[in-house]
């Protein structure tokens, strides 16, 4: 589950772009930028490359194939956000030409890049938050469903009772009705 390559990227070109691994992987990621493809995941030469649009820029990932797709998501989110996150910079990135951010925000994506672990373990977190979240939900329906069953079961003992009523009545009047026939 690593992160091989990363770039920011707009219709004029890449921006800036990061990598730690060879120029296979290079070219998926300006393959993916250069053609603007819609998908915003697809696998490649068996890495996964990994796409987001923000503002009219394109943030791509190129990781192993065995990378949890909400991993690169959350990254990806993550460098959307820090990039987006100052207006001078988006309005740099759009009016720039291809390389114009490399220079100012190539040590930052490099940064960016060194917390990929963090994705992972904030996945696990998340996964168990999620996890905790629909157990508690299941409590609840289940809790609703014991309310619903006592609210019957208090109807059904009435009922009963109703019923218990009417049967010892009508055993009364039977019992009468058949002493004046016999």
């Amino acid at each position: 589950m690593s992160l091989f390559y990363c770039a920011v990227g707009s219709r004029s070109g890449i921006l800036c772009e990061q990598s730690v691994a060879n120029r296979g992987v290079i070219e998926l990621g300006n393959q993916y930028l250069q053609n603007l493809v819609s998908a915003i995941f697809y696998v490649k030469s068996r890495c996964g490359v990994h796409g987001l649009t923000v503002s009219g820029l394109s943030f791509v990932a190129v990781t192993s194939i065995e990378t949890p797709r909400h991993q690169a998501v959350q990254f990806l989110n993550s460098l959307a956000s820090d990039f987006v996150g100052k207006p001078g910079r988006v309005q740099s990135a759009q009016s720039g030409g291809k390389g114009c951010m490399q220079h100012p925000y190539g040590p930052e994506l490099q940064k960016i890049m060194a917390r990929w672990d963090q994705f992972a373990t904030h996945q696990q977190m998340t996964a168990l938050q999620s996890t905790v979240d629909g157990v508690t939900n299941q409590l609840r329906q289940n809790m609703e469903l014991v309310v619903q069953r006592g609210d019957r079961l208090d109807s059904l003992i009435t009922k009963t009772s109703d019923l218990e009523s009417s049967v010892s009545c009508f055993h009364f009047l039977f019992s009468q009705m058949y002493g004046q026939f016999v």
